[in-house]
């Protein structure tokens, strides 16, 4: 596992040698399994998903014999569980997923270590095409929050349920969702 600079200046995995690869992955999976103890489907799910990018090899370009474990992969992810955490996506490792139902995140998506996604969380692009969010290492996402754009959201930022993020983030900021405003109609 190698890590080369994308457009936007953060690191991005792609593995390149076999035992690189195979060390990654080892890695990864041990912190992943660390961060979900007691979730069995988020453990199954993590699992597939670094062995999928494993058999993939380079995960901009993947291995042709990789294919068929891709859509096995996506079948079970997508359909069965209910998550749509695409093999493409750059995830560092201890990646938490807690009550993933309804998790979305883009291909193009940078995903770092030791962050937490609830269920209904969406991270994307705001058009097709465009660019997707870098998510820096420690980030917790609450449910039904959304990351959209080409943005950034620094480490250990903490983004309440409910909360739309369309700009980036300082490191180390807490965003809460919009207070409900009661209004009383004038007689």
């Amino acid at each position: 596992m190698t890590r080369e600079r994308s457009r936007e200046g953060s690191p991005r995995l792609t593995v390149r040698g076999s035992a690189e690869g195979l060390r990654f992955f080892r890695m990864a999976l041990s912190a992943d399994l660390k961060s979900n103890p007691s979730d069995l489907r988020s453990r199954a799910l993590l699992a597939f998903f670094r062995f999928t990018q494993l058999a993939m090899g380079d995960l901009r370009s993947p291995r042709k014999l990789s294919y068929p474990i891709v859509a096995l992969y996506r079948f079970f992810s997508e359909v069965i569980l209910g998550v749509e955490l695409r093999p493409k996506v750059h995830v560092g490792p201890g990646l938490a997923v807690h009550h993933g139902y309804g998790l979305v995140v883009n291909n193009d998506a940078t995903i770092g270590s030791g962050v937490t996604l609830r269920h209904g969380v969406t991270i994307g692009h705001k058009t097709a095409g465009g660019g997707s969010p870098i998510i820096e290492d420690g980030v917790e996402f609450g449910a039904n929050s959304c990351a959209i754009g080409e943005i950034r959201i620094g480490y250990g930022s903490k983004i309440g349920p409910g909360v739309v993020v369309t700009r980036s983030v300082e490191p180390c900021t807490t965003l809460y969702p919009p207070s409900p405003v009661n209004r009383q109609e004038a007689r």
